[in-house]
């Protein structure tokens, strides 16, 4: 399958529509006339994520006149993503990080909407939507397709094929047909393949593997990504059983050391120059055979973050990565232990319910969205507890 550039829909693209380019320069060069600071708005949406959301409501409300029209017309008028659902139905992940994420989204382009929308319409009239076809609820449609659709691919440089492919702009791309492909976990799963935009003819390339079988009036599906349950559930509205890319998302703190400011600066320091190596404040966990559920990388910064005295001496950016496979001492061991056991059990403590009544739950559930819920609950309270089991092993061990 070869999709040409003139149906990939793109930034490019709404920048260059004879329809929708003025509103484009009216937004992002300055027009005093719109009186909108799009510099503001573009701190709650990226820049391109808004110009392609305006694009497809004003595609939309085009109708049968848009070029797009045959696309826009197979792409579903409401999705099953945690946008869309109601607030009842977002309480089902209640206690979750997801849930916080969601929220703050749900808000953010709402946020968006008002402070866009309606001056575009009350400036541009028609020229670019009626205002029943830009209703808060078309421009959250237009915003999903993003979510759910798109991807990021490196287009030739200006356009001009023939460049070389691996120079050009990274961009996220909307393609019609392949926007309809579901997605598995493994390539071995697919039917479908990704060989990206030909530099020569700019056309995004799709192939059939070698290994993949495909029947008539068989789905056809396409590993999109590395994606835990928390990305299928937000961004596309399902979770998949037994999710090998499922993960906890930590977020260390960084210890109060107001006695003590160049201890603090020299950790700080220290943290930085081994960010290439894996020293930060964020870190994830999972279940994976074979694979420290506690990484080397999540220990080494704990390690570093709890020093105290003089348990840095000797540690230098030349010997930073011996905190990888060593404990500073006795102490800071037993210290980083505790801190990660409270942090996980403080995170379980978050959920309103058990992973035994979510289990029982799942069996009964009819809703195939709260099953998803339940399976993205269940999968996050399986890796805190692996967690907890195994930081109380290794604390006995330490101490």
């Amino acid at each position: 399958m070869s999709i040409p550039p003139e149906l990939l829909v793109t930034q490019v693209t709404a920048q260059r529509s004879e329809t929708f380019g003025p509103i484009y320069r009216a937004l992002f060069e300055g027009s005093e006339e719109l009186g909108l600071d799009a510099e503001a708005v573009c701190q709650s949406i990226d820049k391109e994520a808004l110009t392609l959301t305006l694009f497809y409501v004003h595609e939309r409300a085009k109708g049968e006149a848009s070029f797009y029209h045959p696309h826009i017309n197979v792409i579903p008028p409401e999705f099953t993503t945690l946008l869309w659902v109601s607030e009842t139905e977002l309480d089902f992940i209640q206690g979750s990080p997801l849930y916080y994420i969601a929220s703050t989204m749900r808000e953010a382009v709402n946020d968006v909407y008002d402070a866009v929308v309606p001056r575009l319409l009350q400036v541009f009239g028609d020229k670019f939507a009626k205002a029943s076809s830009a209703t808060n609820r078309d421009f959250l449609w237009a915003y999903t397709i993003l979510d759910s659709r798109a991807f990021k691919l490196r287009h030739p440089v200006d356009g001009q094929h023939g460049s070389d492919a691996s120079e050009g702009a990274l961009l996220t791309t909307v393609a019609p047909l392949i926007d309809l492909a579901n997605h598995v976990l493994t390539d071995e799963e697919a039917q479908l393949e990704s060989l990206g935009i030909d530099p020569t003819t700019g056309h995004l390339r799709i192939i059939v593997p070698k290994h993949a079988t495909a029947s008539k009036g068989q789905p056809l599906y396409l590993k999109y990504n590395e994606l835990a349950n928390w990305q299928l559930l937000l961004f596309y509205g399902f979770a998949i059983p037994n999710n090998t890319f499922d993960g906890v998302n930590l977020m260390l703190d960084i210890p109060d050391e107001q006695d003590n400011p160049q201890m603090e600066m020299r950790k700080m320091l220290l943290l930085n120059a081994g960010e290439e190596a894996g020293f930060g404040l964020e870190h994830t966990i999972r279940l994976q055979p074979d694979t420290p559920i506690l990484t080397p990388e999540l220990l080494g910064s704990l390690r570093l973050l709890l020093a105290e005295g003089d348990e840095l001496d000797g540690v230098t950016v030349d010997t930073l990565d011996e905190l990888f496979v060593q404990p500073l001492s006795k102490e800071n061991e037993t210290r980083v232990l505790i801190t990660l056991r409270q942090l996980f059990e403080n995170m379980l403590e978050q959920y309103p319910t058990t992973i035994e009544h979510d289990r029982q739950q799942l069996g009964k559930e009819e809703s195939m969205f709260h099953r998803w819920c339940l399976l993205y609950m269940i999968g996050q309270k399986e890796i805190l507890q692996g967690a907890i089991v195994t930081t109380k092993a290794m604390l006995e061990r330490a101490q």
